[in-house]
């Protein structure tokens, strides 16, 4: 390894091999001389370069010089590859790109990679010290894959500067690319003189694959002054031949340079035309374009003047970053055009010594900044009706004007609103009425039919007072034509107005290449700019933009944290305070950075001139000055509707920063703001059966014996209806029911209760779905009755029953564990505020289980059960859940036949009864009377008696 720029030696061994001297590198694998130079790198002496690629893994180039007799070779400097694999030094070679006499190194690193980029060439600089690594190279790049920098060559001094140029092989861009890089005084031009591709050359079998695989270059072959270029393509087995032409050299000038710097924003006209009126600003300014010919080849036919194709394009041409341009030339304010095309002739110039030239003055009129607003003309009658005219800049694709006619007509009395634009268009584009307009169409023909007069209102809206954002139809997003801080840049570019060289088949003479001259590009094509006067002391705005924000909502627990209760709060307002401590901000904006699914409606500010525009779904840009001035204060309120927030979404971010084309005294980061997600919602389920009463009777049959639905038993229907009162909608919800199927018991099955007849449906609401497997609906697959019409179950209705419950009343419940039930959940979505879903769930009492089981019971209640669930990725809040739980009862009585009790006997019926039974009662007694039933019976006069009776007496008295 080395350190510094003196390398030891140890690395390099010198052998002799008869009266030859060669150095090897004490590793094979560095491939040590992939390429080779040689120059006079480090002063009179001639030194040696080689490339060694794979050395270190990055690649080396090292460089030695010739010491004879001690040592024939020395190594003086070892140049190191940046990037692994890139194979730094897999091509060198020399060029002197500043013409200060003293060689340079240019080495290939053609598998350099990045995200962007594919293959290098690094140019290390030479310096009166001879020191080549004192500087960091300067590096060109490629495109992705494409080897940049496999072949490298000087391509000697191209454009006759004194400077050598290089040419660049890419063989694996596309087909192939050669790049011709042209140095200068200063360096190396890092931007291609010549890209030259495949494609564009004019020959019959073009190079299909690997154009530029070798190169040699600084080579006069046809004798005509300029070196010539070979290109190899290998894998296409052929060589081409690019022969250099005669360049013309050109001077070109724009005068006076006063016109182009400082141009006063507040001052309206110039000397070519003092009262400009095509702009808000009036801005406008002129500049002459010279150009004559410095050096001359001989021109076909002996011509005396030369023919030029002019052109001069403002901002819009590669390289200014502009896709729209702020100014036009000319005074034709129709057209506007961004660009001047024409034909020039040079003619000879006696203020030149004969020298061919010419001028052109052109005129720049500059579009105005974004403002939006009425301008009432005083003193004028507003009793009727009045027009205004539109002036706008935005165009579509087809350079149609657009308009946007919701307030083309309003009534004079009514004092009118000073917003016009995105912000005051309903952003749902319901409300108002989009038009395209051609550029010759007045819209006060196409809006009222009338002419615009002294008593119309005028709307001036310019540049950005309208934008596709408020109209429904596809156009180019006008970029912001009000900066009036960064500098106008121009491209100026002279072309020779001759044939191209006919193209020639194989075997023919090629055309003469002195008779086809270019111009030197390097004049030809100029970029200069025009700046802009600031209200800064040294023209270096120092600005110092401080701004606040906050959320008109209810604060939250953590700092900067707010709480948005959807359904509560209809819009989400975003308050945002700027203010400028410092000079002026040129280009001030704000820029508001929103969640995709808040929609922006509109902006409400102070000063009507600061407007807001939505760039995409995310992104809310405002102008608040131009210039913004110091002291100035912009004070917007940003509105969204929260109605499209996605229901994943519990916190919401808002970032808030703002930003101009001045230098910023003291940087503001972006500020964030925080919101966090509240829906509430209050649901609520309640429960209903149909009918409320059944009767179970008859004969028991069994499961095999039931031919038909009917057969089962009596229909029931249990219906839970679910509802939102809001304030927020739910967009979806989780209804579980247990529904009892079968009487409980310590058996895998028990017997059938409430057999499911159909599917559970759900009514009044769009989308739902029930998840039941197919087996638990009419698991026996009976059919209906042919020929059966059962009236529908709503309609089904019985009186309430007075009866309370006594001990002989049976439960059939799932929480009791009195019945098996089917648990089954129903999902519904999107149920909105104040509506309701119900679902319906319908079945069969199974008759002969209770005759069989239940024949003396008072009633059978079999109850179901609901209850509401919420997904907690939903976030919504209710203030009450006792009502998120429901049940339903089916009554079930035996039989009345069976379970008659006696009735009450009438009054009247035991009175007569009670009469009647005396009535009989008399007439038997009569009847016995008649008989002598009643009579008493006389004492026995007979002897027999008396005996007795004294007999009774004696003894008496002898017991006494």
């Amino acid at each position: 390894m080395c350190e510094g720029q003196v390398c030891c030696t140890q690395d390099l061994v010198a052998k002799k091999w008869g009266t030859h001297s060669e150095l090897l590198y004490t590793s094979i694998s560095f491939v040590t001389g992939m390429s080779v130079t040689a120059a006079n790198f480090f002063g009179n002496k001639l030194s040696y370069a080689a490339g060694a690629p794979r050395a270190n893994g990055t690649g080396q180039v090292v460089l030695f010089i010739q010491q004879p007799p001690a040592n024939p070779m020395s190594l003086q400097l070892i140049l190191h590859g940046e990037q692994f694999a890139s194979s730094f030094g897999y091509e060198i070679t020399n060029a002197d790109i500043n013409g200060d006499t003293l060689p340079d190194l240019i080495v290939g690193a053609p598998f350099y990679f990045s995200r962007e980029e594919g293959g290098a060439v690094y140019i290390f600089m030479n310096n009166a010290e001879h020191c080549l690594d004192c500087h960091e190279p300067i590096k060109l790049t490629g495109k992705p894959e494409s080897r940049f920098g496999f072949a490298i060559a000087n391509l000697g001094d191209l454009n006759k500067d004194g400077c050598d140029d290089i040419v660049v092989g890419a063989p694996y861009e596309d087909n192939g690319v050669v790049y011709i890089y042209l140095g200068s005084s200063s360096g190396i031009i890092t931007t291609p003189a010549q890209i030259i591709k495949p494609q564009d050359l004019p020959v019959l079998n073009q190079p299909d694959k690997t154009f530029g695989y070798s190169l040699s270059g600084g080579l006069d072959l046809d004798q005509n002054g300029y070196p010539d270029l070979l290109i190899g393509a290998y894998e296409h087995d052929s060589v081409i031949v690019l022969r250099s032409r005669p360049i013309i050299g050109i001077v070109t000038t724009i005068t006076p340079e006063k016109n182009l710097q400082n141009i006063d924003p507040n001052k309206q006209g110039c000397s070519k035309d003092p009262n400009s009126n095509h702009t808000w600003y009036g801005l406008v300014f002129t500049f002459n374009t010279c150009c004559y010919i410095e050096s001359r080849v001989k021109l076909t036919r002996g011509s005396q003047n030369l023919n030029l194709n002019y052109s001069i394009e403002a901002e819009k041409f590669l390289g200014s970053n502009r896709k729209f341009s702020r100014v036009w030339f000319g005074s034709n304010s129709k057209g506007r055009p961004h660009s001047v095309k024409k034909s020039i002739i040079l003619r000879s110039d006696s203020s030149r010594d004969g020298q061919l030239s010419h001028c052109e003055e052109e005129t720049v009129y500059i579009a105005g900044t974004s403002v939006s607003h009425f301008h009432p003309l005083p003193d004028k009658e507003k009793s009727s009706p009045v027009c205004f005219s539109l002036t706008s800049q935005t165009k579509d694709r087809q350079g149609a004007v657009l308009f946007d006619l919701t307030q083309a007509v309003f009534e004079a009395r009514n004092p009118p609103r000073e917003e016009v634009g995105p912000s005051s268009v309903d952003q749902n584009k319901g409300e108002g009425t989009s038009l395209v307009l051609p550029d010759d169409t007045s819209l006060e023909s196409q809006a009222t039919g009338i002419n615009p007069t002294s008593e119309c209102w005028q709307l001036v809206a310019i540049s950005q007072a309208l934008h596709n954002n408020a109209v429904d139809v596809n156009t180019d997003e006008e970029e912001n034509t009000s900066d009036i801080q960064s500098p106008i840049k121009f491209l100026l570019t002279y072309t020779l107005n001759q044939r191209e060289p006919r193209q020639v088949s194989p075997g023919s003479a090629l055309p003469p290449i002195d008779d086809y001259p270019i111009l030197n590009q390097q004049e030809a094509t100029k970029t200069f700019k025009a700046s802009f006067q600031k209200d800064c002391g040294d023209d270096i705005c120092q600005s110092e933009l401080l701004t606040e924000a906050s959320l008109q909502l209810p604060t939250g627990r953590e700092p900067n944290t707010w709480d948005l209760t959807l359904g509560d709060q209809k819009e989400v307002e975003l308050y945002v305070i700027t203010n400028n401590f410092n000079e002026s901000a040129y280009e001030a904006q704000l820029f508001i950075s929103h969640p995709p699914s808040l929609t922006y409606i509109s902006h409400i500010a102070e000063n009507k001139r600061q407007t807001c525009i939505r760039t995409n779904n995310t992104l809310v840009v405002c102008s608040i000055g131009n210039p913004f001035k110091k002291g100035d204060v912009a004070k917007i309120i940003l509105r969204f509707n929260p109605e499209g927030l996605e229901d994943y979404e519990s916190h919401l971010k808002f970032v808030v920063f703002a930003n101009s084309t001045s230098e910023e005294k003291k940087p503001q980061g972006p500020l964030e703001l925080f919101t966090n997600v509240i829906r509430r919602a209050e649901v609520g389920l309640t429960g209903t059966v149909r009918p409320e009463q059944v009767f179970y009777g008859g004969e028991v049959k069994g499961e095999y014996a039931m031919e038909y639905r009917d057969d089962i038993g009596s229909r029931v229907l249990h219906s839970y209806q679910v509802t939102n009162k809001g304030p927020w909608r739910v967009s979806s919800l989780v209804v579980s029911i247990e529904w009892p199927f079968q009487v409980g018991n310590d058996k895998p099955q028990g017997k059938w209760l409430l057999y499911l007849d159909e599917k559970p449906v759900v009514e009044t609401l769009d989308s739902w779905e029930c998840h039941l497997p197919d087996n638990e609906v009419n698991p026996l697959g009976l059919p209906r009755r042919p020929g059966l019409a059962e009236p529908p179950l709503e309609a089904l209705m019985t009186q309430p029953s007075n009866h309370t419950r006594t001990k002989r009343d049976t439960e059939m419940n799932c929480l009791l564990g009195t019945a098996k039930c089917i648990k089954f959940n129903c999902t519904l979505f999107n149920l909105k505020k104040d509506h309701s879903a119900t679902i319906k769930i319908q079945a069969r009492l199974w008759n002969s289980t209770l005759v069989e089981d239940y024949p003396k019971v008072n009633q059978v209640n079999i109850t179901s059960r609901a209850k509401i669930h919420l997904p907690e990725t939903l976030n919504i809040r209710q203030t009450n859940t006792q009502d998120d739980e429901a049940y339903v009862v089916t009554t079930a009585f035996p039989d009345l036949i069976d379970q008659q009790e006696p009735e009450a006997v009438p009054i009247w019926i035991i009175v007569v009864a009670v009469v009647a039974g005396l009535l009989l009662l008399i007439l038997l007694t009569l009847v016995l009377w008649k008989l002598g039933f009643f009579k008493r019976r006389r004492p026995d006069p007979t002897l027999s008696g008396n005996l007795e009776k004294s007999h009774r007496e004696d003894n008496e008295d002898y017991s006494s």
